[in-house]
């Protein structure tokens, strides 16, 4: 007896002799929609939630850029408050949060604009 397989998955980039396959591309929900980049590009990350094999998981934050000076690396500017109970009053906390991605996220970022981010 033959096996079907219904949900077959789309391949990577590369040649055939029919031409180009389509770039793997995933839809991430969450409100977030896909980049052209990461549908018409040509680049494959494995570490990219919309072109690799990870998923987005937990709480989604966000902040506004401050710092783009390390490898794959930025900083992230929060502003929250926390409450104490005992004193009935709130603290300001250390805002700044280091977030690592891949480079291909990285594209269209600059110093002062606002981000979102969440776990991988």
């Amino acid at each position: 007896m033959p096996t079907i397989f219904q949900n077959k998955k789309r391949v990577l980039l590369g040649e055939t002799s029919k031409g180009k396959l389509p770039q793997y591309y995933k839809n991430i929900s969450l409100g977030f929609k896909t980049p052209k980049e990461a549908i018409e590009g040509t680049y494959i990350d494995k570490k990219c939630p919309f072109t690799g094999n990870v998923s987005i998981r937990g709480r989604i934050l966000s902040g506004v850029v401050t710092k783009m000076k390390m490898q794959r690396t930025i900083v992230i500017r929060r502003a929250y408050l926390h409450y104490i109970q005992k004193y009935n009053r709130f603290e300001k906390r250390p805002p700044q949060e280091h977030v690592c991605a891949p480079v291909s996220l990285f594209q269209g970022c600059t110093d002062g604009r606002h981000c979102h981010r969440g776990r991988v």
